[in-house]
């Protein structure tokens, strides 16, 4: 795990502690009013003491926790002194009642003029002097508002102490990053550090230059530059958002809510997040949400609308039944009808009280969906990093437990006067905890056979491309976890907190489920191994292809936060081996390509299926071209050459010669068009090969080439295949 993972998990822990003890997450050290230290940790009673009100705290600052600054006179002698207190201090002193650490704000530079004139004896100045000098180490100076998680408090991250040697990949790694030369502070700030401390293997190594470079050595340190300046930041903020678009086929609110959820956490953890309003983007992220969920509760109210109203036309049915059976001699049947409409007619405000209460509970509920929304996200945020959808299914589990105690509370007060007639019972929360009336609603889509067809996809990511849909048993199993999770919650709700009590009990808010629930365990923490790209392949009509990414034009670097830990290696995708044709393709299906880091961006690829009804791999996937490589992919293959193995004719093109010429290619130009050709010499490659045919007259032709690791044999071989 690298020192920005470590760091973020710390911060996480101190986050947690804040929710569940108060105070500052860390440990906090007492002075007692004999001298002794005591410290404390989150949890424990002493902790719990300190911030109580009235507690050790409060003591010691006399309840006050703003910045304060008292002056005193004494024969004639003025003695100004600064007592900078914190809300949450890191330190109690009992014995001199003082309360310091962690500014809020402060002039540092005249505070540190103003110690200095003072006492320097004084255990106050001394505290306040090193907060002080803490922030200048932070890059604090001058007067400025310091926000309360860089104050004393921030957690420092051990860096990999640099080796006594350098091993071989580092010595290539630092020779090629000198020889580039990066203008970046980080880059020379690094070869600075690589030179001074290792001389003997590094002391000659020296910028490159342009003019004394091949034009292949030139692009690969054109490339490293691009890469170490770029950070790992995309060109575009945008780059790894996804869009959802309507789907004709089933419900889509758990998709919106993944996508939705993944976009935002993609933006807070990502580049850029220190300068980011929190609270405006969990309220932007929470009015989206909101909408999303107005179909899932429309359908939970329409649940229990469908419900009560066969009930009562039931209950309705059984009392009237009962009545006419009575009639007879001693009771006519016009008496029997007479009380039959009595009853009737007398619960018709009740009935018709209860359904608008149902109905307007929707609207309430729509209204206070943003801030429920709200409340469960900047819960979430210290125990989510990584949105998986185990993590969907708590957060919409946590609103339909609200969703269900607000629907129980409107139809509980409304059903007395309608069950003690009707001879019915009825719970909102028994029902809808259940789920199973709105699972079919929410699954009421999934016929399209008779209508409109189903896609392939209905979510786009910018600069990964289509992805592929979720099919409706999987958003059916989606739900049944939600509901589940919600019946399971809410037979412990008596035990829980006020949280728990309007939400439930969920892992993502720090408050794990019974064993029993599957919708737990759930890890929502970054992947500890990023392995490689993966391929996926669906729609086209089949089944079953797959491929293998296959790697070119690899970068190394050492990591801009942690120069001597593990090297960072990615590479481009330069192709895609068939591992399985599949079957059944009557179209060529949809690639996408992705990482479990979510680091990888910008490779497209496209699969070609043999659509010759007589030929024996008809229906299959006989290779994949790529249309661009990306940048980025986690590298874990090992470098090695790549070859030609074929070429798709994409578009032959019109206009061209006889005479006109492609490196190393034989071309077939018939009528103007590419029409084939064949591969002079194997050469070996590392990245992705451009074939761009020189000729003055010709134009539009594409040629992608399909890459191999395998040699093939021979030295002229026919490897253009026409399949416009």
């Amino acid at each position: 795990m690298s020192s920005r993972k470590e760091e973020f998990e710390k911060r996480k822990q101190i986050l947690r502690n804040i929710q569940e003890y108060g105070g500052t997450g860390v440990p906090i050290t007492v002075v007692n009013p004999d001298g002794t230290e005591n410290t404390y940790a989150p949890g424990s009673e002493g902790y719990a003491n300190v911030y109580k009100t009235g507690g050790l705290r409060d003591q010691a600052v006399g309840n006050s926790n703003a910045v304060v600054q008292t002056t005193s006179t004494t024969n004639n002698t003025q003695n100004t002194q600064t007592r900078v207190v914190d809300e949450n201090p890191s330190r109690v002193d009992l014995k001199d009642g003082q309360v310091a650490y962690g500014s809020r704000e402060v002039d540092g530079k005249a505070l540190m003029a103003q110690m200095k004139a003072e006492n320097e004896a004084s255990e106050l100045n001394n505290v306040i002097r090193e907060a002080v000098e803490d922030q200048a180490d932070r890059g604090v100076s001058g007067k400025e508002e310091v926000p309360n998680d860089q104050l004393d408090r921030v957690v420092e991250v051990d860096k990999t102490p640099a080796p006594p040697n350098l091993s071989d990949e580092q010595i290539d790694t630092a020779k090629d990053l000198i020889k580039a030369n990066p203008p970046g502070k980080v880059a020379q700030e690094q070869i600075k550090e690589l030179k001074e401390k290792y001389p003997e293997v590094l002391k000659d190594v020296e910028a490159a230059k342009n003019s004394e470079l091949t034009p292949k050595e030139k692009e690969k340190k054109d490339k490293l530059i691009a890469s170490i300046e770029a950070c790992e930041k995309p060109d575009s903020i945008t780059v790894g958002r996804s869009i959802v678009f309507a789907e004709p086929c089933k419900d889509n609110t758990f998709d919106e809510m993944q996508v939705q959820m993944e976009n935002f956490f993609s933006k807070i953890t990502g580049p850029g997040n220190a300068i980011l309003n929190m609270p405006n983007e969990i309220k932007n992220v929470s009015n989206i949400m909101s909408g999303t969920m107005s179909g899932f509760v429309n359908k939970s109210t329409a649940a229990v609308n469908d419900k009560l109203q066969g009930l009562i036309s039931k209950g309705m049915q059984k009392v009237s039944t009962a009545i006419f059976a009575k009639v007879g001699a001693g009771y006519p049947y016009s008496a029997a009808l007479k009380e039959v409409t009595a009853i009737h007619e007398g619960l018709m405000g009740p009935v018709s009280g209860l359904m608008d209460g149902v109905f307007c509970a929707g609207k309430k509920i729509m209204d206070a969906m943003s801030g429920m929304i709200s409340d469960l996200i900047s819960a979430a945020i210290p125990n989510i990093t990584n949105p998986v959808p185990c993590a969907v299914q708590q957060i919409i589990g946590a609103i339909n437990n609200k969703v269900i105690n607000m629907i129980d509370s409107v139809t509980g007060s409304l059903l007395g006067p309608i069950t003690g007639v009707l001879g019915f019972s009825f719970s909102a929360k028994s029902f809808l905890g259940g789920g199973i009336n709105i699972a079919q609603k929410l699954m009421s889509l999934g016929d399209c056979s008779s209508s409109s067809k189903c896609p392939s996809s209905n979510t786009f990511t910018i600069g990964k491309g289509l992805k592929k849909i979720s099919s409706i048993s999987k958003s059916k199993k989606n739900f049944e976890k939600v509901f589940s999770g919600t019946a399971l919650t809410q037979a412990v709700a008596d035990k829980a907190t006020a949280f728990e009590k309007e939400y439930g009990s969920w892992e993502v808010f720090g408050s794990p489920l019974s064993e029993a629930s599957d919708a737990n365990p759930c890890n929502t923490g970054n992947p500890t191994n990023c392995g490689g790209a993966f391929i996926e392949v669906f729609g086209g009509g089949g089944i079953g292809g797959s491929g293998k990414a296959v790697l070119g034009n690899f970068i190394r670097k050492f990591d801009k936060d942690d120069l001597f830990g593990e090297i960072q290696r990615t590479a481009s995708i330069v192709g895609i081996e068939v591992t399985n044709p599949g079957s059944g393709y009557t179209t060529d299906p949809i690639v996408t390509i992705d990482d479990e880091c979510d680091k990888g961006r910008g490779a497209y690829a496209q699969a070609h299926v043999d659509k010759n009804p007589n030929s024996p791999t008809y229906g299959q996937i006989t290779s994949f071209t790529m249309i661009t490589p990306g940048v980025n992919y986690p590298a874990k293959d090992a470098e090695t050459d790549l070859y030609i193995d074929r070429v798709i004719i994409q578009d032959p093109g019109n206009g061209y010669k006889d005479t006109d010429t492609l490196e190393n290619f034989d071309l077939s130009i018939i009528k103007g068009q590419v029409m084939g050709g064949s591969l002079v010499n194997q050469i070996p490659y590392d990245d992705l090969p451009e074939l761009n045919i020189d000729s003055e007259t010709g134009v539009g032709a594409i040629l992608r080439p399909v890459m191999s690791k395998r040699r093939p044999q021979g030295k002229i071989v026919q490897v253009i295949d026409c399949v416009s």
